[in-house]
């Protein structure tokens, strides 16, 4: 499977715009694209319009530092895969690797992240295809920034700061308060635009992480252990539940929070005449079934969520659970979102 030509614009756009002072018609206009397109669910733009996008907020707001404003005026419940991904992940690197995954499958661009052992720093690099051209600088600082400002709210640690900025340029614009935002030295002039972690930062724990953040999906998902479960079981289908914003739960994950060697909660699984893999299929078929049923999720939002490499390991895996396709699934519902 390719990776994906357009970019999504995220979700809440236009209120977090108009709390600025920034009129979502105005950027549009200068951008050259529809004027009612925010009010759409979810919009997708070609890299090309995407970029213009943020060309237009510039010089719209007439604000060097517009991009950093905007990562602080995100909010949480404008529900958006990524943002749910990230709060409910263990810590700062587990966060780094739910945006990594998100934008392998999601997005034109790829983040690389690396551990440099002699800096002793966990480097993260936003790298889009060399043929669609250097990102605007301002797309660049709500990017960056926002990766910083969700693991300052989940960490509650408003200090936290990256030990470098890497930027692609050579300069960046007079008055744009990039020191002060990201509380680092600006490293100009490298081979990427990322930032660089301690790694011992990365370890900070997400207070975030907690299952109970499931429950401001509902109603979105059924996470709710079926009465006729046992209670071991029900716990056990619960903590893969909490595990599974963007990422796959493993057996020895869901063994260690429990307290469990591999082995016993696998003795303890065959028992009940189930199996780890059982109780995942059913969990992801319930979430995938809830986003369908609720959410404009696209298909491969929800693929990501539920922890699939890829859309296509989705579709046949619902296929498989239900006898339809997502698509098929959702249009039985009557569900219809746009």
């Amino acid at each position: 499977m390719g990776k994906p030509v357009e970019s999504k614009l995220p979700v809440g756009l236009a209120p977090a715009l108009a709390e600025l002072g920034i009129a979502a018609a105005d950027v549009l206009r200068v951008a050259g694209l529809p004027p009612g397109l925010l009010e759409r669910p979810a919009v997708y733009l070609p890299v090309r319009d995407y970029f213009a996008f943020w060309r237009a907020l510039r010089e719209v707001s007439c604000d060097a530092s517009i991009g950093l404003r905007l990562s602080r005026s995100f909010r949480a419940e404008h529900t958006e895969p990524l943002f749910l991904a990230m709060l409910s992940a263990r810590d700062v690197g587990a966060g780094i690797a739910a945006v990594a995954s998100y934008k392998r499958m999601l997005s034109p661009e790829t983040i690389v992240v690396e551990h440099d052992t002699t800096r002793d720093e966990i480097v993260v690099r936003y790298v889009w295809p060399s043929e669609v051209g250097p990102p605007p600088q301002v797309l660049v600082d709500a990017e960056l920034g926002f990766l910083v400002e969700v693991c300052r709210r989940a960490t509650r640690v408003e200090t936290l700061a990256p030990r470098r900025v890497l930027r692609l340029g050579a300069s960046l614009e007079a008055h744009a308060e990039h020191a002060a935002f990201f509380g680092c030295p600006i490293d100009l002039g490298a081979p990427n635009n990322g930032l660089a972690f301690a790694r011992e930062d990365t370890h900070r724990p997400f207070l975030t992480h907690n299952p109970a953040l499931l429950q401001a999906l509902e109603p979105y998902l059924t996470v709710h252990t079926p009465p006729s479960a046992p209670a071991a079981i029900g716990q056990v289908r619960a903590t893969i539940a909490g595990r599974l914003s963007g990422r796959r739960p493993t057996v020895r994950g869901v063994g260690k929070e429990l307290g469990m060697s591999t082995r016993a909660l696998q003795r303890l699984l065959k028992d009940h005449g189930t199996s780890f893999r059982v109780l995942l299929d059913e969990v992801r078929s319930q979430h995938a079934q809830g986003y369908l049923r609720s959410t404009g999720f696209s298909d491969g939002e929800i693929a990501f969520l539920l922890g699939f490499a890829d859309p296509n390991s989705f579709y046949r895996a619902f296929r498989a659970w239900t006898g339809q396709s997502p698509h098929e699934f959702r249009a039985s519902q009557h569900v219809v979102f746009g």
